[in-house]
C-alpha cells in the first residue's frame, strides 16, 4: 500500500500494450535508486500481467489496479469512436486518485526510462496543470485543425506538448472545474480533436504548463530508428538530450507489433540496455502473434500508411488556402477505417521491402 512519501505513476493500458507496460514499468524500477517508493495507479479491463505484477513486486513498489472512470467512457462515447476510455481516463486522474496524491507522472506504455525519473518528481509546478516535454512534430506538419480553431487569437508559435510523459499537479485540476470544461469541448469539437486527449490537455492547460528538458521524453520513429532532431528546443538542448536520455518515446507503429524489423531490433536494445533480461516474455515476438484482435487489425495495418500522410496533409491545410478543401476531402477518401485501399497500399510496402532484402 502507498504512504505519504510516495512516488504515484499512472498507466492505462489495454490488451496491446500489457506486456510492453511490464518493459515500460520495470526500465523504471530499475533505474531508480528508491524503487520501493513508487506506487501505480493502473487503469485497465484486461487481468494483469503477471510479467508486470512480477516487475513491480520484486522491486517492492506497490500498485493499484482499476476500472475506466465512468466519466472516461462517457467522454468517449461523446467523441463516437475518435476515441477510447482508455485514453480519456487521463482526465479524470484528480477524481479517480486519493485527494492525498497531489503529483502523479503519467507514463505511457510504449516507453523506455533509461535513467532515474526520481528527481522529476521535484519539479516546482506551483500554479501550473502539469510539466511535459513540447512536442517535435508539430513544427512540421502545422498544428491540429483544434488548435486552428479554438486558438485563432494566438501566433501559430503557440507550443504544443507531447503527452506521453507528464508529471501533473492534481491539486490544481481539482480546483479547475475540469469535467465541465471538458465536457463543453468534446461536444462542440470532437470531430477536429485528431489526438483526442492529447490535443484537449493542451487546449485546456495552454497557458499553465512547464516545459520540460528534451531528455524526458525523447521521440523514436519507425522512419527514423533514431531521436527526431528538435525543432522545438536550441542545440544545446538537443545536444544534451543524446547524452542524458531519461525516456525514449517509441511513436507511430509500435515496436512490438514487428511490422517493422528494424523499429523491433531497437525497442529490445534499448530495454536491454534499461535493464530487462533478454529473456523477458515482452521481448519475445511470440508473446504477440495473438495480441492483436481481429477488430483491431485492419488499422494496425493502415496506421502506417495514415500517420505520415496525415501529417502531410494537415501540414499543407495549414499553410495554403485551399489546403482545407484537400484535408476535406482526403480525410474523407484515405483515413475511412474500413479504407479498402489501405491493406493493398500496405502489402505492397512489405513486398518492396522484401524484395530490396533479397537484392542486398
Amino acid at each position: 500500500m502507498h504512504s505519504d512519501n510516495s512516488l504515484h505513476c499512472f498507466m492505462a493500458v489495454n490488451g496491446l500494450f500489457v506486456k510492453p507496460a511490464a518493459i515500460t514499468i520495470g526500465s523504471l524500477l530499475r533505474q531508480s535508486s528508491c524503487p520501493e517508493r513508487y506506487h501505480f495507479w493502473i487503469v485497465t479491463e484486461e487481468a494483469p500481467d503477471p510479467s508486470m505484477i512480477q516487475e513491480i513486486e520484486t522491486a517492492q513498489a506497490s500498485y493499484t489496479i482499476t476500472s475506466i472512470p465512468e466519466a472516461a467512457l462517457k467522454y468517449a462515447e461523446t467523441m463516437a469512436g475518435s476515441a477510447n476510455g482508455y485514453l480519456l481516463a487521463r482526465l479524470c486522474l484528480h477524481d479517480l486518485l486519493p485527494e492525498s496524491v497531489e503529483k502523479v507522472l503519467l507514463i505511457d506504455a510504449d516507453t523506455i526510462v533509461l535513467k532515474s525519473l526520481d528527481s522529476l518528481f521535484d519539479t516546482p509546478l506551483d500554479d501550473r496543470a502539469f510539466a511535459a516535454v513540447q512536442d517535435n512534430g508539430i513544427p512540421l506538419w502545422g498544428y491540429h485543425s483544434s488548435f486552428q480553431k479554438l486558438h485563432t487569437e494566438v501566433e501559430a508559435k503557440t507550443p504544443y506538448y507531447n503527452c506521453g510523459v507528464l508529471l501533473l499537479n492534481l491539486n490544481f485540476w481539482r480546483s479547475f472545474g475540469l469535467h465541465e470544461k471538458v465536457e463543453t469541448l468534446i461536444s462542440n469539437y470532437h470531430q477536429d480533436l485528431v489526438l483526442a486527449d492529447q490535443d484537449l490537455l493542451n487546449l485546456l492547460f495552454s497557458d499553465a504548463i512547464v516545459r520540460l528538458p528534451l531528455s524526458y521524453n525523447r521521440p523514436v520513429t519507425p522512419w527514423t530508428t533514431k531521436p527526431w532532431t528538435s525543432y522545438c528546443y536550441p542545440p544545446e538542448d538537443f545536444e544534451a538530450s543524446l547524452t542524458s536520455q531519461h525516456v525514449l518515446h517509441f511513436l507511430g507503429e509500435k515496436p512490438w507489433l514487428h511490422r517493422t524489423t528494424t523499429i523491433w531490433d531497437l525497442y529490445r536494445q534499448y530495454a536491454i540496455t534499461a535493464g530487462i533480461p533478454d529473456d523477458h516474455p515482452g521481448l519475445q515476438e511470440k508473446s504477440y502473434q495473438s495480441a492483436v484482435p481481429g477488430s483491431q487489425r485492419m488499422n494496425i495495418y493502415f496506421y502506417p500508411v495514415s500517420t505520415p500522410l496525415n501529417g502531410i496533409i494537415q501540414g499543407f491545410r495549414s499553410n495554403l488556402p485551399i489546403g482545407g478543401l484537400c484535408y476535406l476531402l482526403l480525410k474523407r477518401l484515405l483515413f475511412h477505417p474500413y479504407l479498402l485501399l489501405s491493406f493493398p497500399a500496405y502489402t505492397a510496402l512489405l513486398l518492396i521491402r522484401k524484395l530490396r532484402s533479397r537484392m542486398s
